[in-house]
């Protein structure tokens, strides 16, 4: 099967899966990909229907490459022939971005600027046994605010130019990286671009954290590396603001159980001092917990103690309530929520749930910048405040729609 011929993602396909039994795949996939129970896809039985839509959901949840078709047991040839091709277009996708980063690392050096990869440009080459495999849509960089306009001039050399700014990094493209190829996730030509953060810091509705490094100078005298803790909130902090946002992909708990196979069991106490208090808890104990209790990651249960301790019960009880499928976006539609459940479990104090309203009903412009990075690069960038309030009433629809219902007095 080539990628021109491959099916494009399907999210109907995938809601179709009944929400149970994809939240038994997904677990089982995860412990799968992290190479903690090899065989705990086969002892699921999945109907026909489920197994033609599974290549598709482990695609989508970026683990597809990390199980390849041997996990899966006995499937008809159809299945086989789409795992195998899902498996293809990931590590052809992962050698071109294995390229990129080659080739980024030295047109980077060459000019003496101190950066660090970060996220998945750092932890494919440090937790995974073949890096191509661990699926990017881009390539992470941090240089620091201080070599943002340096790094930029120097990756121009290979053909990247400034396409649009966040409230966190700078985004680079080729020409090649400016439309969508296939609609199939891992098409080796779809857009592989470069983000540049001059601050490691992560932010959910209007509320930031920023991750304290410890920047030592392994690599060479003039390049800054990360040390293994620092990379390691990176990662955590990242992986919980998607899954409060429900748009968590497996493979980031993923990593999160491949780094605990490889770090130092002591290094966790360092990473759970790198977002200062009262805020760093709650970036970090739901991804890890997550990752612990339904993959199997060998975090120390006395690190994820004192997380615990540190963020709002409400909070803990919310990841208790969670399964990992929940917080993804193949369910979102499907899974009822409390109306006002952020405002429960996020914000401590009346500063914070202030920055929360502000964030919901009028976000800076560069914040709107994450949704809208076309029109945000654009002289027409007011015109995502528009787009941000049909957003908005949708979004509102929806939520009542799902909102969480007691039950009656009197029913049964």
């Amino acid at each position: 099967m080539d990628a021109s011929e491959s099916r494009a993602f399907d999210r109907e396909e995938l809601a179709g899966v009944p929400r149970e039994r994809r939240a038994a795949i997904t677990r089982a996939a995860g412990r799968v990909a992290a190479g903690i129970e090899p065989s705990a896809l086969m002892a699921i039985r999945l109907p026909s229907a489920d197994l033609s839509a599974l290549p598709m959901l482990l695609e989508a949840q970026g683990v597809g490459a990390l199980c390849g078709c041997s996990s899966l047991g006995l499937v008809s040839r159809d299945v086989a022939t789409a795992m195998d091709d899902v498996v293809r277009r990931t590590l052809e996708r992962g050698e071109k971005l294995a390229a990129d980063r080659r080739a980024i690392r030295k047109a980077v050096e060459s000019e003496g600027i101190a950066f660090a990869p970060i996220k998945g440009a750092w932890i494919a080459d440090r937790a995974y046994v073949v890096p191509e495999a661990r699926p990017m849509a881009d390539t992470d960089l941090f240089v620091g605010p201080d070599y943002l306009e340096r790094t930029t001039n120097a990756l121009a050399l290979l053909g990247f130019r400034a396409s649009e700014e966040t409230w966190k990094h700078r985004v680079l493209r080729r020409d090649s990286d400016l439309r969508v190829v296939s609609g199939v996730i891992e098409h080796p030509d779809n857009p592989r671009p470069v983000e540049l953060h001059p601050e490691p810091r992560e932010a959910f509705r209007g509320i930031e954290g920023r991750i304290e490094l410890n920047a030592t100078n392994q690599l060479a005298p003039h390049l800054e590396d990360i040390d293994d803790a620092g990379q390691a909130a990176i990662i955590a902090a990242h992986a919980t603001v998607d899954a409060l946002g429900r748009s968590l992909r497996l493979v980031s708990l993923v990593d999160i159980a491949r780094l605990a196979t490889v770090l130092p069991q002591s290094k966790w106490h360092e990473v759970i001092e790198r977002i200062p208090q009262p805020e760093g808890a709650r970036f970090l104990y739901p991804s890890l917990e997550l990752a612990a209790r339904d993959l199997g990651a060998s975090i120390p249960r006395d690190v994820l103690a004192t997380l615990r301790a540190r963020i709002l019960p409400s909070l803990a009880r919310w990841v208790d309530r969670q399964d990992i499928d929940a917080l993804s976006v193949q369910s979102r539609g499907q899974v009822e929520r409390d109306l006002f459940e952020i405002f429960r479990i996020w914000p401590l104090d009346t500063v914070e749930h202030a920055a929360v309203w502000r964030f919901i009903l009028w976000p800076d412009r560069f914040q709107l910048a994450d949704r809208y990075p076309k029109v945000a690069a654009s002289r027409l960038w007011p015109l995502m405040y528009g787009r941000h309030l049909a957003f908005s009433v949708a979004q509102l629809g929806r939520r009542i729609r799902m909102r969480r219902r007691e039950p009656r007095a009197g029913r049964r």
